[in-house]
């Protein structure tokens, strides 16, 4: 898959929510028991995903930034997964921080160029370039 034929874009339609809500469910995914962020991030404008260029075809794959531009969630389908959808999705996203990252993510964050830690007093984790 050539992720360059894929612009990103916000997600606009309950028909478009709707769908990757479902493939995020079946794709078993744990990301599902943070469905209230996810129906957040729809309602509040900042869940974006990719949608071909020419057909708008959307691929299984979003990412939820909060208000300061910080990426909250970033979940691609596992049969679309090591395709570069999940860079490509950061690259264009940019986002200042990444918050509270999984720990089977670290490797990924870290050739992303997110490499610092930091912890607040509540124990909120975050990484920044």
């Amino acid at each position: 898959m050539d992720v360059e034929n894929y612009q990103i874009k916000l997600v606009e339609s309950s028909k478009d929510f709707w769908f990757l809500y479902d493939a995020l469910e079946n794709d078993n995914s744990a990301l599902i028991y943070d469905r209230t962020i996810i129906l957040d991030s729809y309602t509040n404008k900042q869940l974006f995903s990719l949608y071909h260029k020419e057909t708008m075809k959307m691929l299984q794959c979003f990412v939820s930034i909060d208000y300061d531009h910080d990426l909250e969630i970033i979940w691609v389908h596992t049969k679309i997964s090591k395709q570069g959808v999940g860079s490509y999705l950061v690259k264009k996203i940019n986002p200042v921080k990444i918050l509270n990252p999984l720990d089977d993510a670290r490797k990924f964050w870290t050739a992303m160029g997110y490499i610092n830690e930091h912890k607040n007093a509540d124990g909120d984790i975050w990484l920044s370039k």
